[in-house]
């Protein structure tokens, strides 16, 4: 069902639907909001045809589809739900980045260390967050 279609709620005239670069961390904003709140598409496209503030639908899932195309994440194996990175693919991208810089040379040997914890979000939804640092020495 649509208010819209309804005209209970009236269109206004939508501000600039060019995306800048001045306002892609207001995106970002209204991005976290409608996943802190678990706001369906349905209702952002109902809210967003109100406001001239909110940015629509179409530009939320342009942005995303931006982030989620930087990272690659892919499924946890099994049943239960979550995503993962290849910790071999990222580490070897960090080292490349490295060398890239010059921060790392073929002589640098280098020592990774791992840490990990995990945090109950809800009755039944447990969150595990593993992370790595590194750091080099020079072998002679």
């Amino acid at each position: 069902m649509s208010l819209i279609a309804q005209n209970e709620i009236q269109l206004q005239e939508n501000a600039s639907t060019k995306l800048t670069d001045e306002n892609i961390d207001d995106i970002n904003m209204w991005i976290y909001i409608k996943e802190q709140f678990n706001i369906s598409n349905e209702a952002w496209y109902e809210l967003a045809l109100k406001t001239r503030q909110m940015p629509n639908i179409y530009k939320i899932e342009k942005k995303v589809k931006e982030l989620n195309a930087t990272w690659n994440f892919k499924p946890t194996p099994g049943e239960a739900e979550g995503a993962q990175m290849n910790f071999k693919e990222n580490l070897e991208e960090q080292i490349i980045r490295l060398q890239e810089k010059g921060v790392l040379n073929m002589n640098t040997k280098i020592h990774v260390k791992l840490s990990g914890d995990s945090t109950n979000i809800g009755k039944r939804l447990k969150l595990e967050n593993v992370t790595y640092c590194h750091q080099s020495f020079v072998v002679n």
